[in-house]
């Protein structure tokens, strides 16, 4: 997943932006109108952060082969403490985690009871489909410091979702009329 902005054509990055803005409009209807749930709205959108994760990561051009590293940390440790390179490679790291917040976030929202193990698993089972599709059609690179970075991203979404219907269960149990302080 690294070096995407460089190998990838931005006009796909903006066709599959708007596919998801379009599936979040989609999403605000069907809810308005009361045709799908919490859980449901969560999937669709789902679905679309990981057709936007699809178009970045994997649409680019095959033979840009950078390699395989199975060696946990080894990626991380290099973009971090090399002297040589300039603070940009770094956003290589705070990309992959980020890039996942939103798959950690929906993927703990999809389920019937908001789960922090279901945010997790889909990041990360996210991350291992992209990198084993790196892998089989020999694009960019393959390595294991993507996969924990993602796993890192989505237990980011996964916790924020888990705070977030906390804060609305505990919300929706204080009787009308009462000011919650905090």
């Amino acid at each position: 997943m690294s070096e995407i902005l460089r190998t990838v054509p931005l006009p796909l990055v903006g066709l599959a932006v708007i596919a998801g803005v379009v599936a979040a409009l989609a999403v605000a209807i069907l809810m308005r109108h009361r045709r799908l749930d919490r859980a449901g709205a969560a999937r669709v959108l789902l679905a679309a952060a990981l057709l936007v994760i699809a178009a970045v990561t994997l649409l680019r051009p095959a033979g840009m082969w950078a390699g395989v590293n199975l060696v946990p940390l080894r990626s991380i440790s290099a973009l971090w403490t090399d002297p040589n390179l300039l603070p940009g490679p770094r956003w290589q790291i705070y990309g992959n985690v980020l890039m996942l917040v939103p798959v950690g976030f929906l993927g703990a929202l999809a389920v019937r009871r908001t789960s922090f193990i279901a945010g997790l698993a889909w990041a990360t089972a996210a991350a291992l489909v992209v990198e084993t599709v790196q892998l089989v059609f020999v694009l960019g690179s393959v390595d294991i410091d993507d996969v924990l970075l993602a796993a890192l991203g989505g237990a980011v979404g996964a916790g924020l979702a888990v705070a977030l219907a906390r804060a609305v269960a505990r919300l929706s149990r204080t009787p009308q009329g009462v000011r919650v302080t905090g």
